[in-house]
């Protein structure tokens, strides 16, 4: 039988392992800030916080998404629109058609015409 001496070794060497363990991921994370470069920062009354790149201003960011999307997307796609109107039928057959060719979507399909939400649904039962 092992001696209480012995017991509580290895007891509180078994909290220590598993107290380094638990504070790995912390202690990983304050030298890079995930990705984030800066660090932590830690202020007069000692409150830590973390320390990642200045925020965008909203005018900044604003313009860099326009200058993104006249970029990378068809012009119609790039105006703003009150409403837009997305076949599923013909979705479905630029799909598969893409799909059997093994070619990308064009850009119309696979942002599909700029939706950003749907508002309303609508069934044209005489046209399919």
């Amino acid at each position: 039988m092992r001696s209480a001496r012995s017991l509580i070794r290895s007891t509180w060497s078994r909290v220590i392992a598993a107290l380094l363990l638990a504070l790995t991921p912390i202690v990983g994370r304050a030298q890079n800030n995930g990705n984030n470069p800066g660090g932590i920062r830690i202020d007069a009354v000692g409150v830590v916080s973390t320390v990642g790149p200045a925020k965008e201003a909203p005018a900044l960011a604003k313009k860099r998404q326009q200058a993104y999307l006249k970029e990378k997307l068809p012009e119609m796609l790039a105006v703003p629109s009150d409403l837009r109107r997305v076949s599923l039928r013909q979705l479905d057959r630029e799909m598969a058609a893409a799909v059997t060719e093994k070619r990308e979507l064009s850009p119309e399909y696979a942002y599909l015409a700029g939706l950003t939400r749907i508002d309303y649904v609508v069934v044209d039962r005489p046209n399919q």
